[in-house]
């Protein structure tokens, strides 16, 4: 299933619906995708994204916003994880980033 998560914890999820799954930081995922993950709404720390199913954004414990649906950026990311996690591999290699391929 495919899905972004952004958690309290300020660490980035990402998975497809082929296996592939993306997880680090959200400094890193600014990294590694070139973009940094938008903001969330005041009061939110968490955010789930299942395209076509739900994107609610929450405290922890309530959901506090409803996110767009669809969400562009969210779909880029999943979009794009292959990407990513080479960049990640890369980074974590010590090798200079390659700018992200983007739609």
């Amino acid at each position: 299933m495919s899905m972004v998560q952004q958690t309290d914890d300020h660490m980035m999820i990402i998975r497809d619906n082929t296996g592939k799954v993306y997880i680090d930081t959200e400094d890193n995922f600014a990294t590694d995708f070139g973009e940094a993950i938008p903001t969330l709404p005041p009061g939110g720390d968490d955010r789930t994204y299942e395209p076509g199913v739900r994107h609610p954004i929450t405290d922890c414990y309530t959901i506090i916003d409803a996110g767009p649906m669809p969400w562009p950026a969210g779909d880029r990311y999943i979009t794009n994880i292959q990407s990513g996690l080479d960049a990640q591999t890369a980074r974590r290699a010590g090798i200079p980033p390659v700018p992200p391929v983007v739609p």
